[in-house]
């Protein structure tokens, strides 16, 4: 009997280990960090964005290529976004940023100063517009930088107000504000590796989405206008939130995050996902 006990505990211990190895049978996702930069520019390999028109993209997930089914962002997270969108941070600072600060969790392979490569990080995140409205909103944006503060978030709340006018639900947006050929963040390395994250808004009312990270480096010469004009969009919104009084030259990593998922945790709806609509935990 305990030889028998014995073989079972040994078999169990293979198989876990086996799960923990870079091999077709288990982990495919990068234990070292492979090279990202070229010509002092990133582009991202691990995610292919040919089907959005289909709402499909496909990523290369745990070493394995998936394609995933862009969802919509339900009608609570945009009402509870907007709502906490439109306060003043000078007077409401913890309200506003309780839908501007995401959580991003991600894991994919440990940077040199870790044993680790799961990693979570606070960063800004706001919705994008439609792909036939973002030129037009740029060029919106770009008029409204002589303008105070008070002003710019009017234009904000009034384009808002017109959300599925102007904005796109199954996708969101954000920099990458650190990263370079230099330096790079462990989100960013991740998210490069292993393009899969959640997102974790973190208010009574507490959303989590599912997303792809797509990355997208200014500097790329085989970004299309469309990815262009995101970067725009991306740069221009963090200078004008900021209060800028002109437009910056440089330009920082941007990040779309494409919707697959969304779960309401709440404490009453315990974590159901509601996008695509679920019926159990």
């Amino acid at each position: 009997m305990l030889e028998q006990l014995t073989f079972v505990v040994l078999l169990a211990f293979v198989v876990t280990m086996a799960g923990c190895t870079n091999n077709q049978s288990g982990v495919g996702f990068p234990l070292k960090k492979p090279s990202f930069w070229r010509d002092g520019y990133c582009r991202q390999t691990t995610v292919n964005t040919s089907r959005l028109s289909e709402g499909i993209i496909s990523a290369q997930i745990d070493g394995k290529w998936q394609e995933l089914k862009l969802v919509k962002l339900p009608d609570g997270f945009i009402r509870w976004a907007i709502r906490k969108r439109a306060t003043d941070p000078a007077k409401d600072a913890s309200g506003f940023l309780a839908a501007h600060c995401g959580l991003v969790a991600t894991y994919g392979c440990p940077r040199s100063d870790s044993k680790f490569h799961i990693n979570n990080a606070a960063k800004g995140i706001g919705f994008l517009p439609k792909p036939d409205k973002i030129a037009e909103i740029n060029r919106t944006i770009e008029n409204a930088f002589n303008k105070p503060l008070k002003e710019r978030l009017s234009l904000l709340r009034k384009l808002y107000q017109d959300f599925d006018k102007y904005f796109d639900r199954t996708r969101l947006v954000s920099l990458e504000l650190y990263s370079n050929p230099k330096f790079e963040t462990q989100t960013f390395i991740n998210q490069m590796t292993n393009p899969a994250c959640s997102i974790v808004f973190l208010d009574m009312t507490s959303y989590e989405l599912k997303a792809i990270p797509h990355l997208l480096h200014p500097d790329d010469p085989n970004l299309s206008e469309y990815e262009r004009e995101v970067v725009r969009f991306a740069n221009l919104m963090h200078d004008f939130g900021h209060g800028a009084k002109r437009i910056s030259a440089h330009k920082f990593i941007t990040v779309v995050y494409y919707i697959t998922e969304v779960f309401d945790n709440s404490p009453r709806s315990k974590g159901r996902r509601v996008s695509p609509p679920h019926s159990s935990p």
